[in-house]
């Protein structure tokens, strides 16, 4: 994984193998309830090459052990999830936007549905969310 610093969010390109079956593992900077995330960028590459996003759906769900709840999905709030033009480059992005989610330690997987119906989860790891 290369992390990469842009702007006010960070850039993280995600590699992998056509027959790696594991999703990459990323700890979502921590953010704070009721605060304005800034945002994460990604870059999925796969055998060297990006992933295309054109006509693909992205959800991402964030779960504890006990419960799960899809809060990102770009199928169904374009503010929170965006393919960044042109969708062949394989970049995606969680937005910059409000925390709503509970204080706590929070699992997620962000799961793709491509053009083709290929359904893949790339991305996974942890976010902690803190009280204000």
């Amino acid at each position: 994984m290369i992390f990469e610093i842009m702007a006010f969010y960070i850039h993280i390109k995600i590699i992998m193998e056509v027959n790696m079956t594991v999703s990459q593992i990323y700890t979502i900077q921590e953010a704070v309830s009721g605060d304005t995330f800034k945002g994460v960028r990604f870059s999925v590459v796969i055998n060297g090459s990006p992933l295309d996003l054109t006509g693909s759906t992205i959800i991402m769900e964030v779960f504890t052990s006990h419960n799960t709840s899809t809060i990102f999905s770009n199928e169904v709030d374009n503010a929170k999830i965006s393919v960044i033009n042109p969708p062949t480059a394989g970049i995606f992005e969680l937005n910059k936007q409000i925390i709503t989610l509970p204080v706590g330690i929070w699992n997620y997987e962000i799961r793709f549905t491509l053009s083709d119906g290929t359904k893949s989860t790339y991305v996974s790891g942890t976010w902690t969310i803190s009280e204000n």
